[in-house]
């Protein structure tokens, strides 16, 4: 009979745990040697924040550890939350879910231990999503599992500044192009400015007005949501635009480009809006709503008048495509070739070649409903997982 290595043994020992407080100066530091140095997410109030997410009891479930001998081996980033599932029965279920974002693993530890930490995760969930999932490895077992996966949210940009914009572009593009652009969409005349105490309670109630009747499956984003996710996050500074009883909500943030290798981006400003909640509903008729219409260009306007150089929204459906078109949008996605549309991926750092956002989910609940919902029947934005928090 063969003997077991000392390294085989130990991953034979190997245990997973759920981590606490007095795991924190460890878990910084394998993060910080295993990801990368003095990452945000090193930072506790960020970390903490980002793992709190909502619907649970405090400390119900926390990030997952692979331990051997005491010490950390793996880590994976839980963020709870509570998601609304169309059943065929035509009703709205809301059950108990999350997602993983951060899956570290030490090179030794790669086979079994780190397949152990993954079905924990479907153990924990039964309702499970993910954005910017890395494809040589998490995506693997994604698909494997029965996850729906997009490969890359649908990301509608805007030009609002002609030569801010062709600074912006890797590849050279006549002004002319851009103004052409630029004119073909509807302007407001009336700039509307961001709310000063955003109301948690009424975009909820928003929400589940607008969403419920077109069987959104998603987040379910109550007001617990809203208050974790925007109105006290210790990432961002987000804005809130718009009046949940008339119009809808636009959740957006001004991001500064940060850059070295390209200097005379730096400090320029993107609009990036994050949720866009029609006050007319999910209905690819949205477009023929003018409060809606006025809401989103009134925004644009703002952001204009701040100075910056272009606007984003991504999406895992194409329904707001018919109301952002009007506004003078268009999905990168479909025309990533064109010079016009050679924008960075990422503004901090500035990357042009970064992969875009992709997105995967999976129901593990018995309802033959659930297996056909498709992508426009979702709505997975930016903030999905831990895609919209700081990463400089």
């Amino acid at each position: 009979m063969l003997k077991m290595t000392k390294q085989e043994k130990k991953k034979m020992h190997s245990e997973i745990t759920f981590y606490q407080e007095s795991n924190w100066k460890a878990v910084k530091q394998f993060i910080h040697q295993n990801w990368r140095a003095n990452h945000p997410i090193c930072q506790k109030e960020l970390f903490d924040w980002q793992h709190k997410g909502f619907g649970y009891k405090k400390g119900e479930v926390s990030p997952l550890l692979l331990l051997s001998d005491g010490e950390i081996v793996g880590f994976r980033g839980v963020i709870p939350g509570l998601y609304q599932i169309p059943t065929k029965k035509g009703q709205m279920k809301i059950v108990k879910g999350g997602s993983a974002p951060l899956w570290l693993v030490k090179k030794e530890f790669r086979g079994m231990p780190a397949i152990r930490m993954y079905e924990k995760i479907l153990q924990l969930f039964p309702v499970t999503t993910a954005s910017g999932i890395n494809v040589n490895t998490a995506m693997k077992f994604h698909k494997k599992h029965g996850f729906k996966v997009l490969n890359g949210l649908h990301r509608y940009i805007l030009p609002l500044n002609t030569e801010g914009y062709q600074k912006l572009l890797f590849k050279r593009v006549e002004l002319d192009e851009i103004r052409e652009w630029m004119t073909r969409g509807f302007r407001s005349s009336a700039e509307v400015s961001p709310s000063t105490k955003p109301d948690a309670k009424k975009i909820a109630e928003l929400w589940e007005k607008v969403s419920f009747p077109d069987k959104i499956f998603s987040l379910y984003r109550n007001s617990e949501f809203w208050e974790w996710r925007y109105i006290n996050s210790k990432g961002f500074n987000y804005l809130f635009f718009g009046d949940p009883e008339v119009d809808g909500i636009i959740v957006a943030r001004i991001e500064k480009v940060i850059s070295k290798n390209f200097e005379r981006l730096d400090g320029d400003k993107i609009f990036r809006i994050i949720e866009f909640i029609p006050g007319f509903g999910f209905s690819e008729n949205m477009h023929k709503d003018k409060e809606t219409l006025n809401l989103l260009t009134g925004v644009l306007q703002w952001a204009t008048n701040c100075g910056c150089l272009m606007a984003d929204f991504q999406c895992s459906s194409k329904r707001f495509e018919k109301i952002l078109d009007l506004a003078g949008f268009r999905d990168q996605n479909q025309f990533l070739n064109k010079p016009i549309f050679s924008i960075p991926t990422l503004f901090q750092p500035l990357k042009y070649d970064a992969a875009p956002i992709n997105a995967a989910f999976r129901v593990g609940l018995h309802d033959d409903f659930i297996s056909k919902i498709n992508w426009n029947d979702t709505y997975l934005v930016k903030s999905e997982s831990d895609q919209d928090r700081p990463n400089i």
